[in-house]
């Protein structure tokens, strides 16, 4: 073997590992900046000095993330009455793309066929009853 090839075979081998590292501490730096991205996320609070107006059972959270406000309606599980244990949750989720949270609480005061179909049921209250008793804030 000539003593170049030796010299390339050689920097190959130990730039190799030096290629792999830099390659996954990239990886981990673009993971841990999804990972630390604010998001808002607002959700029922007793704080607000208000009953939850859809019971003890049932809550709505709004977070938004990726561009976008999710809504998400969620019914803690219920017993079911039968041979077999059994319980039923119900969670529902409605994404508004490209709108910020705060047109998308708006967007929902605004118009009670979108909390209708939040909800799964027709509503003559609407979601500025629970907005209202709704607390924001910033999550890492």
């Amino acid at each position: 073997m000539s003593a170049l090839f030796k010299f390339q075979h050689y920097t190959l081998l130990l730039l190799l590992p030096l290629a792999i590292v830099v390659a996954l501490l990239f990886a981990a730096s673009h993971i841990y900046a999804a990972n630390t991205q604010t998001v808002m996320r607002c959700g029922y609070s007793s704080d607000s000095g208000q009953p939850n107006p859809l019971g003890m059972r049932t809550f709505i959270s709004v977070v938004e993330k990726d561009n976008a406000t999710h809504f998400t309606y969620e019914q803690f599980p219920s017993p079911i009455m039968a041979d077999t244990p059994m319980h039923l949750s119900i969670r529902r989720t409605l994404v508004m793309e490209g709108v910020n949270i705060q047109d998308a609480r708006s967007l929902m005061r605004e118009n009670i066929h979108y909390y209708e179909q939040l909800i799964g049921y027709a509503d003559n209250v609407g979601f500025s009853t629970y907005d209202e008793a709704m607390v924001c804030k910033a999550i890492k």
